[in-house]
């Protein structure tokens, strides 16, 4: 087979490829082809797929459709593929949705967070949280590559986290470096706080407690919100796990967002920021 992209996920023994005509095939004995167009005609739109990844717990496929938009789809054993949401933005500073044909896929393991490098100069950020999707433009001509690097020298302390960063080539050769505090996409919808909170952890408000309107916080256990300043943060932090689960509030998104960036460099891997308490300072 001529293919010129193969990924594999190691623990399932399973890989999958991308062959020249933008046709997904799979292996985990000898190769099949997916027919993915076939086995979805008339539910995802007709796609010409560009590019392939592997994450620790599924696959990762992104293709160009016949309106020429870009789309990207998920599949854990590469038989069903569900997709993915590539719509950024928020009621108050509005919505765009990726545009850019997508020329490769990194994944970063630390942060979980896919990178998409798009023809059109985009970064499309895809966090965990399918709502929290970030686009941005980057550089005026296509991206062709890319990776995660650990690297301390250059980077300010608090800008990185163990020295990671994400470093960018477009079609010039020129390279666009973005630190750990410029790449990690931290915010997070409440819907999907909510859910992982039914899993554990916890949701700290940064606001003054008097007062504090808590009422679209419904679904989550009041023994889960704490009431903790930013000058406490440091200390509190310093006794938990660093594989808790940890979701940041404020009046307006400024301070939770930090404390999120805050908690990702010191290992908390699971920290996010709702945001702010207003109405449409956070993500439903």
């Amino acid at each position: 087979m001529d293919f010129i992209q193969i990924c594999e996920q190691k623990n399932m023994n399973l890989k999958i490829a991308l062959d020249k005509e933008g046709n997904l095939w799979k292996s985990n004995a000898e190769w099949q082809p997916i027919a993915f167009n076939e086995n979805y005609q008339g539910y995802y739109p007709f796609c010409t797929f560009t590019a392939i990844a592997a994450t620790d717990v599924d696959f990762v496929a992104a293709g160009v459709g016949e309106d020429g938009l870009p789309y990207v789809y998920r599949s854990v054993m590469g038989g069903v593929w569900e997709s993915a949401n590539l719509l950024a933005g928020s009621p108050l500073n509005g919505f765009v949705r990726a545009s850019g044909k997508v020329n490769r896929i990194v994944y970063d393991g630390t942060s979980r967070q896919i990178f998409l490098l798009c023809a059109n100069g985009e970064l499309v950020t895809m966090p965990d949280c399918p709502r929290c999707v970030r686009v941005r433009k980057v550089t005026d001509c296509a991206l062709v590559d890319g990776q995660i690097q650990t690297e301390i020298n250059g980077l300010l302390p608090e800008q990185s986290t163990s020295g990671q960063r994400l470093v960018l080539i477009n079609e010039r050769w020129e390279k666009i470096i973005l630190n750990q505090y410029e790449m990690t996409q931290v915010r997070a919808s409440l819907s999907y706080v909510r859910e992982q909170l039914k899993k554990g952890g916890f949701l700290v408000d940064l606001r003054k407690k008097e007062g504090a309107e808590t009422d679209f916080l419904g679904g989550i256990r009041k023994e889960q919100v704490l009431h903790i300043e930013s000058e406490e943060l440091e200390e509190w932090l310093s006794v938990q796990p660093r594989e808790l689960f940890v979701a940041f509030l404020c009046e307006y998104g400024t301070q939770a967002d930090e404390a999120a960036h805050y908690a990702r460099r010191h290992q908390f891997s699971r920290a996010y920021s709702l945001g702010g308490a207003g109405e449409l300072f956070h993500i439903v």
